[in-house]
């Protein structure tokens, strides 16, 4: 008895909890990405790097895999959307002179994206402008 609740443990650690999916943003069920860019942005916690502005869910996306770094700083993206302000998005710095992307998201339907940035060394903030399409 005790081999089968063992096996069984295993098989679920091993389907569930070993489960890598969440490194990049294709696997995510009925999110469409920005073309080009399939990981998802980090923070130095490794945290996935989100914010809200009103109804809006915002995320941040690189085409480069970032590992994390406990001991890095910030650099912050503020997002500006119909004359409104997000919070500021804290970046890991190690994205300096990467390119992220903003996409900007309603109800899990991506409604609108920002141009290709990159992350510059001298700005500790970037304002990044996104125009809604919904």
């Amino acid at each position: 008895m005790k081999k089968i609740v063992l096996l069984s443990m295993f098989i679920l650690l091993v389907f569930v909890g070993c489960n890598d999916t969440d490194k990049t943003a294709q696997n995510i069920e009925n999110i469409k990405l920005p073309n080009g860019y399939s990981y998802k942005a980090i923070n130095n916690r490794g945290v996935a790097v989100e914010g809200q502005l009103g109804i809006y869910q915002i995320k941040v996306f690189s085409n480069y895999e970032e590992t994390v770094n406990p001991q890095s700083r910030h650099h912050s993206i503020v997002v500006t959307m119909d004359d409104k302000n997000s919070e500021e998005i804290p970046l890991q710095l190690s994205y300096i002179d990467k390119t992220v992307v903003v996409a900007v998201y309603k109800d899990a339907q991506l409604v609108g994206q920002s141009d290709i940035i990159t992350i510059n060394e001298d700005e500790p903030l970037t304002i990044v402008n996104v125009t809604l399409n919904d």
